[in-house]
């Protein structure tokens, strides 16, 4: 179970880490496909999950319900937080194509490389479909 939570912890923070390190409009912005923001963001993940890991072992050897708590509550706030693609705008003349409306933060991604104003809508909370 915990191995299942390390790696649950290690993919949320793989993307998170990703969508943070390749999309800051600074100098230090890193390349999406160089061989040295793939080892931060894997390094960054590791070193999350496994602390995600130790806490929630910790947490297990105190007790079994609070074990269980933290472990739900866990599961849950990734499943919440997950960066989901809600819209993507298409060059300077946007097509409609949101598929979902986002209760909570939105992260405007700007793929690197791109200097026609095209950008992926990320959704950092609860996301309701679009009928």
């Amino acid at each position: 179970m915990l191995l299942f939570a390390a790696v649950l912890a290690a993919i949320y923070l793989g993307k998170f880490w990703y969508l943070l390190l390749t999309n800051l409009n600074l100098p230090p912005a890193l390349d999406s496909g160089s061989i040295l923001a793939s080892l931060l963001i894997v390094l960054l993940s590791l070193a999350g999950g496994g602390s995600c890991v130790l806490v929630i072992a910790a947490v297990g050897r105190a007790s079994s319900p609070g074990f269980v708590a933290v472990l739900v509550v866990t599961l849950l706030l990734a499943w919440v937080l997950y960066p989901v693609a809600c819209d993507t705008h298409e060059s300077f003349v946007d097509q409609p194509n949101k598929v979902c409306e986002c209760s909570g933060a939105t992260l405007a991604y700007y793929p690197q490389g791109t200097m026609d104003g095209a950008e992926i809508e990320y959704c950092i909370g609860l996301e309701r479909p679009l009928a």
